[in-house]
């Protein structure tokens, strides 16, 4: 039985990926303004285009599943964001920012959270026609690297350069700046809840995984050093567990209580940096993206507290051949 599947080669250099959090679908955006839907053919491990939307003036730059899975969100490099539905049609679009945009969040079925590199966020409802948001913050002056609703969806942390912040989305509308931490001397790159929402981890451009208190907020707890390059991105497998992407090519486990770098579960073949890793919702499928065309796909399997890549090739022992 073949469990290899095909990797998608677009057209353009490949900014960002997503997984539907219900079905076996895939988004992604191009630098050729390209946004396209792919379906998951089991039976041929494949990918099939769904549709495109050519917008030929402007790069994809972020897309976004909504938390339910009926709309797609995309921040283009002009710095506008459209919300398409799953059939491709717009349902609304608008210039969110002066500067560009680098991060964007759900936080409701027609809510959403834009970041951009000044440290300005804010937040939107595509219910409301006054094309202007229905709240605006800005506590940091560097770039928002990541945003991670919590569980209970009402708090938000935030990472912009050496700073964490915490926030809480009150009546479904207002943010509200509960806490920041002190900065710390490494730029935070992504970030997320962990330990049932009482911790949060954020990986670094020293390389490092870091875990921070969140009563109080943003004290470090523990650090793994992971690898001597920048991570930019992980996935969240569970409460202790993670799978992060190194620049020099590497997707990788790390474990908490007790801390530990697990197994290397995949490698790019040309050694480019993994820009973006995303995992579908079975927690079965690894999705990653580089510095090229193409979208890789990376089977997980899940026991216990090991993750691994069954379909990758074992060493093979030299006494095992005598």
């Amino acid at each position: 039985m073949n469990d290899i599947y095909t990797s998608i080669k677009c057209k353009s250099l490949v900014f960002d990926v997503d997984f539907h959090p219900k079905l076996d679908l895939i988004c992604t955006g191009l630098l050729d303004g390209n946004l396209l839907l792919y379906k998951l053919k089991e039976e041929k491990k494949k990918f099939q285009k769904k549709w495109n939307i050519d917008n030929n003036e402007n790069s994809v730059r972020l897309v976004s599943f909504s938390n339910k899975g009926k709309n797609i969100l995309a921040a283009f490099s002009d710095s506008k964001c459209s919300v398409f539905d799953i059939t491709g049609d717009i349902l609304w679009t608008n210039k969110c920012h002066k500067h560009p945009i680098s991060s964007i969040l759900y936080t409701g079925l027609n809510t959403f959270l834009t970041a951009d590199e000044s440290g300005i966020i804010k937040h939107w409802d595509i219910r409301d026609k006054s094309n202007k948001p229905i709240h605006k913050i800005k506590e940091f002056d560097d770039t928002i690297s990541s945003m991670v609703l919590d569980r209970e969806e009402n708090s938000v942390a935030v990472a912009s350069g050496g700073y964490l912040g915490l926030f809480d989305i009150l009546n479904k509308k207002r943010i509200h700046s509960n806490t920041i931490s002190e900065e710390y001397k490494d730029e935070f790159l992504c970030c997320n809840f962990i330990s049932n929402n009482s911790k949060v981890v954020s990986t670094t451009m020293g390389g490092n995984i870091i875990v921070f208190s969140r009563t109080p907020w943003g004290c470090v707890e523990s650090k793994i050093k992971a690898n001597k390059n920048m991570i930019n991105t992980f996935v969240k497998i569970n409460d202790n567990a993670i799978l992060f992407g190194t620049s020099d090519g590497l997707i990788q486990t790390a474990h908490f209580n007790p801390n530990k770098l697990g197994d290397v579960i995949a490698k790019n073949n040309t050694g480019d940096s993994i820009e973006k890793i995303a995992i579908n919702n079975k927690k079965t499928l690894l999705a990653s993206i580089s510095h090229d065309y193409s979208i890789d796909f990376y089977k997980i399997k899940v026991k216990d507290s090991h993750i691994s890549n069954p379909t990758k090739k074992k060493k093979k022992s030299f006494f095992r051949d005598l």
